[in-house]
């Protein structure tokens, strides 16, 4: 059986998913074009070497913030090009860091 925690983090990759596959489905670019890795142990889904999550109620990008090092999510990702900026130069969402 099945622990709570498994059932939601399965829950929040496939939300993911879908909100990936909403992103693509306005670009002529097709999501069926690049390699793509669901992980719902993590409730993650990789996408061209990048890793996204559904996180307070936004697909996010995870990264690793430039002033402690922490593995966190971005700001809300919207669009593609929000994925082009976020992979230039990745900006994190306010974490633990930011609030010293």
């Amino acid at each position: 059986m099945k622990s709570l925690a498994d059932i939601g983090k399965k829950e929040v990759s496939d939300e993911t998913m879908t909100r990936l596959k909403e992103i693509f489905a306005n670009a002529k670019e097709k999501i069926e074009d690049y390699p793509v890795e669901t992980i719902p142990e993590k409730g993650q889904v990789i996408l061209d070497g990048s890793t996204f999550t559904y996180s307070d109620r936004a697909l996010r990008m995870m990264g690793f913030c430039a002033v402690c090092g922490m593995e966190v999510a971005s700001y809300p990702v919207r669009s593609l090009a929000d994925i082009g900026d976020l992979l230039r130069s990745f900006r994190p969402a306010r974490h633990d860091c930011m609030d010293v």
